[in-house]
C-alpha cells in the first residue's frame, strides 16, 4: 500500500489515469511554460483555492480513520495533480501534506522513499516540509521505523547520504523487528535471550549488514551508539572497522563512551592505549563492563578478535590488570565465569600460567553449571591447557558438574576436526579420570561419542575397555531424526578412525546388515538410501576399502535383494560419481573397492542400466579410465554378448561433438568382445539381412556356435 500510495506522489506529473488505463501526458517541469489550455478557458480562470478545494472535497468520502486503508483513497487528489502543470503546481504541495498529516505511518511517501531508494521523492518530502526523523506526523512508536534506518537497512547509500546533509538524528531509534538478521545478532552481540529488545540505531544495522559505506557516514556524522547506552564500539570493532574506532570514537568524553573504550583497550591488548585511557580524569575501571558483565580483565585473557594481539601483549595487558586496585579478580560474568575460567576457555596458555600465580585464583573455582577449570580445558580440546591444569594439585579430575559432565565426556564433546581431541581423551584416562564415574546417569558416553561421529574418541574409549551396549550390537539406534541408522551415519562420509572403530564393533557381533526405518525415493540412485546395507554406505560414503573389506569379511551383503543385483555397479558408479566428470584419480582412488564388487559376482553389463554403459558414457566427456578398468575385470559371465554389441553398434554411429571419443570407445569394446568371447562384433548394415540365434549353454558354448555361424555366413557370401 505504501508503495501505491508514494508512487501517486511521485509520478503525479507524468501521467493520467482514466478508467484503469494510463494516458501518457507531456507535462512541462517547473521553470518551462505552462501547457495549460488556451487563454480565456474556464480551467486557466479557476481560482487557486478553488482548484485545492476541489481535490480536497474528491477524497471527502474516504478519509482514512486509522492507519489502516486502502491505499488509494487521494486517487482522485492525485489525477487531478495530473491535469496540466498548472494543477500540478497547485496540488502536488497539498499531496504531501495530505501524506504527511493524514496517512498512517505505512503510508507515508518518506518511508516508501527510504525504503526503495527514490531519492527525488525524499527530496520533494523535504522540500514540503516533512520531518526527515520520522516517516510523517501520525507515526506510532510502537511501530516506528525512522527513514534514515530504513535507508541503511535497504542498502541505498545515496538515500543515505541525504539524509545525513539534511541533519537528520543518527540516534533516532528503530524496532529491531525491522530485520531479522538485526535481531538475531542483537541477541547474540549483547547475551540476550528475551524478547524484551531495546530499539537499535541505524549504525547497529549498517554493521551487521557490512554497509561499509554507511558505517562510516554514521560515524563522521557523529554515530557512536548502536541502542540506548550502548556504544557502538565493539560491533565496530568486531566487523573490522578499527580505523573508525580509533579515528572518531576514542576522544569521546561521555561515560557510555569512555567505559567502553576501557574495554576496547582490554580486548586488544594495547597496554599503551589502557594506560592513556585511565589517566583522563573521571575514567574508572571498576565501572567498565558490557551487557555480558564482563570488566576488562575478562575481554583481556580472551580473543582479540579479527586484529590478533601477540600472546606477550596479552600477558604484559593481564597481568597489569590484576595488579590494577580497580579489578576484581573474583568477578564474574553472565554465565558464572572468572576471568580465569575465561582464560582457560580462550586456551591461551601462558596466559592461564601466569593468573595461576595471582593468590585469589586457584582450581577450585566452578561456574553456574558446576564445571571447574579441568572441565573447560577439556571441553575446548586443548592438550596443552589440559597438562597444566591436570598438573595442578588443587584441580579435582574426578568432578562431576552439574549436568552430570565429567571431563571425559566433555573432552568426547569435541568435534573429530580438531586432531588433539582423541589425545585429550587419552591423557586425561592416564592421567585418572573415570571410564565410568560414580552417580552418572547419563546415556553412555560411548554411544554418545558415536552419535557425534567423534570416532578417534570413541576408538580411544574402546582401547580403555568401555563396554557396548547392546543398543549399539543391535544397530537399531538413529542417528538422527531422518532415520539413519548409527552405522550409516557413522560411514556416511570419510572420517578419521571409522575402520579401527568398525573393527571393534564387528568384534562385538554388531549387525552389519542393519538398515535405517525412513521412507526413501524409490527413483533415487545417486545416494544412498535409507533401505541400503552398510556395505554400500562404506563404499560410497565412508569410500574405504578397509571397511569394505571388515564388513565383507564380518558377513555383510550389498544388496538384500536379488534384483537388485544386476544394476548394484552401476548404482555405485552412480553414487559415486553422481554427475561430476570422471577422472583418472578418482577412478584410482576407487579402483580396489570397485574390484572387490566384481569379485564378489555382480554383473557389469547384461542390460541398461549397467557399470559398463556408465563407463562409457564417462568415457565420452572425461576420462577412458572407468571403462578400462570395467573391461579389464570383465569375463564372459558377467557381460552379455549382445548387449555389448549394441554399445559397438551405438557408439559407432556416434554423432555429436566427440565424434572421436566414441570412435575409441567402440574400438576399445570391439577389442575386448573379440578377447571375452573369440570373434569380432558384427555390426549390421542398413538394408542387410538379419539372423538370430537362440543359444543355450554356457557362454564359452554360446561363443563357439557364433564363432561358427559367421564363418558359415563368409563362405556363403553373406
Amino acid at each position: 500500500m505504501a508503495q501505491t500510495q508514494a508512487t501517486m506522489l511521485q509520478q503525479s506529473h507524468t501521467c493520467v489515469e482514466v478508467d484503469d488505463e494510463v494516458v501518457e501526458m507531456e507535462i512541462v517541469q517547473n521553470g518551462e511554460e505552462d501547457n495549460a489550455p488556451t487563454h480565456g478557458s474556464i480551467f486557466d480562470r479557476v481560482p487557486p483555492e478553488i482548484i485545492i478545494h476541489i481535490a480536497e472535497v474528491s477524497t471527502w468520502d474516504e478519509v482514512p480513520s486509522s492507519w489502516e486503508h486502502p491505499a488509494a483513497y487521494a486517487r482522485h487528489h492525485a489525477t487531478l495533480a495530473r491535469v496540466n502543470t498548472r494543477f500540478h503546481r497547485l496540488l502536488e504541495p497539498e499531496l504531501y501534506k495530505r501524506n504527511r498529516k493524514y496517512d498512517g505511518p505505512l503510508q507515508s511517501c518518506v518511508r516508501w522513499a527510504a525504503e526503495f531508494g527514490n531519492l527525488a521523492t525524499m527530496q520533494k518530502a523535504w522540500q514540503y516540509g516533512f520531518d526527515l526523523n520520522q516517516q510523517n506526523e501520525r507515526a506510532n512508536d510502537a511501530i516506528e521505523v525512522n527513514p534514515l534506518h530504513c535507508a541503511v537497512h535497504h542498502g541505498h547509500s545515496h538515500v543515505v547520504a541525504f539524509l545525513l546533509e539534511k541533519g537528520v538524528n543518527v540516534h533516532a531509534p528503530s524496532s529491531p523487528t525491522l530485520c531479522v538478521k538485526c535481531n538475531v545478532d542483537w541477541k547474540l552481540w549483547h547475551h540476550m535471550s528475551t524478547n524484551t529488545l531495546e530499539p537499535v540505531y541505524p549504525l547497529h544495522t549498517a554493521i551487521v549488514h557490512g554497509k561499509s559505506q554507511d558505517a562510516r557516514r554514521l560515524v563522521e556524522h557523529g554515530a557512536y551508539l548502536v541502542a540506548k547506552n550502548i556504544s557502538a564500539i565493539f560491533g565496530l570493532y568486531r566487523s573490522g572497522y578499527i580505523d573508525l574506532v580509533r579515528k572518531y570514537l576514542l576522544d569521546r568524553t561521555d561515560p557510555v563512551s569512555q567505559d567502553a573504550q576501557l574495554l576496547f583497550a582490554a580486548a586488544t591488548k594495547d597496554l599503551p592505549l589502557l594506560i592513556h585511557l585511565l589517566d583522563r580524569p573521571g575514567v574508572s575501571l571498576a565501572r567498565a563492563a558490557n551487557t555480558a558483565q564482563e570488566n576488562a580483565l575478562h575481554l583481556a585473557v580472551g580473543s582479540s578478535g579479527p586484529h590478533q594481539a601477540s600472546v606477550e601483549d596479552a600477558v604484559a595487558t593481564v597481568e597489569f590488570l590484576c595488579q590494577h586496585p580497580d579489578i576484581d579478580v573474583s568477578a564474574v560474568d553472565g554465565f558464572g565465569r572468572t576471568a580465569f575460567l575465561q582464560a582457560v576457555q580462550y586456551g591461551v596458555v601462558p596466559v592461564v600460567e601466569m593468573l595461576l600465580r595471582h593468590p585469589a585464583i586457584d582450581g577450585h573455582e566452578l561456574d553456574w553449571y558446576g564445571l571447574n577449570c579441568l572441565h573447560l580445558a577439556a571441553s575446548s580440546g586443548n592438550l596443552g591447557m589440559v597438562k597444566l591444569l591436570a598438573e595442578q594439585a588443587d584441580v579435582d579430575i574426578k568432578a562431576i558438574g552439574l549436568g552430570d559432565e565429567s571431563v571425559i565426556r566433555l573432552a568426547c564433546d569435541r568435534p573429530e576436526r580438531r586432531e588433539e581431541s582423541a589425545e585429550v581423551v587419552r591423557y586425561l584416562l592416564s592421567a585418572g579420570a573415570p571410564l565410568y564415574p560414580d552417580g552418572i546417569v547419563k546415556p553412555d558416553v560411548l554411544l554418545h561419542c558415536l552419535k557425534m561421529k567423534n570416532l578417534e574418541q570413541a576408538h580411544v574409549l574402546l582401547e580403555a575397555g568401555m563396554q557396548i551396549t547392546a543398543e549399539i550390537v543391535d544397530n537399531t539406534v538413529l542417528c538422527d531424526t531422518k532415520g539413519y541408522t548409527l552405522m550409516q551415519g557413522i560411514l556416511d562420509k570419510p572420517r578419521r578412525g571409522q575402520a579401527e572403530v568398525l573393527s571393534y564393533l564387528i568384534d562385538f557381533g554388531i549387525d552389519v546388515n542393519g538398515r535405517g526405518v525412513g521412507l526413501d525415493n524409490p527413483y533415487n540412485t545417486e545416494l544412498p538410501r535409507f533401505d541400503d546395507p552398510l556395505l554400500v554406505y562404506a563404499a560410497v560414503g565412508a569410500r574405504s576399502i578397509d571397511c569394505v573389506r571388515l564388513l565383507i569379511s564380518a558377513g555383510a551383503k550389498a544388496t538384500l535383494n536379488p534384483e537388485m543385483d544386476r544394476i548394484m555397479l552401476w548404482r555405485y558408479c552412480s553414487m559415486r560419481w553422481k554427475n561430476r566428470v570422471v577422472t583418472d584419480k578418482s577412478v584410482a582412488a576407487q579402483a580396489e573397492i570397485f574390484t572387490t564388487f566384481v569379485q564378489m559376482g555382480f554383473p557389469i553389463g547384461h542390460m541398461d542400466p549397467s557399470a559398463l554403459g556408465y563407463a562409457c558414457h564417462a568415457a565420452i566427456y572425461g576420462s577412458h579410465a572407468l571403462l578400462e578398468l570395467v573391461l579389464e575385470l570383465a569375463e564372459p559371465r558377467a557381460i552379455n554378448p549382445k548387449y555389448m554389441r549394441d554399445l559397438v553398434w551405438m557408439y559407432s554411429h556416434f554423432t555429436g561433438p566427440n565424434i572421436a571419443q566414441a570412435e575409441k570407445i567402440a574400438t576399445t569394446l570391439g577389442a575386448a568382445h573379440q578377447r571375452l568371447f573369440g570373434y569380432a562384433p558384427v555390426l549390421a548394415v542398413h538394408g542387410a539381412a538379419t539372423m538370430e540365434l537362440e543359444l543355450d549353454g554356457t557362454p564359452e558354448e554360446q561363443s563357439e556356435v557364433i564363432a561358427g555361424a559367421l564363418t558359415l555366413c563368409d563362405l556363403c557370401g553373406r
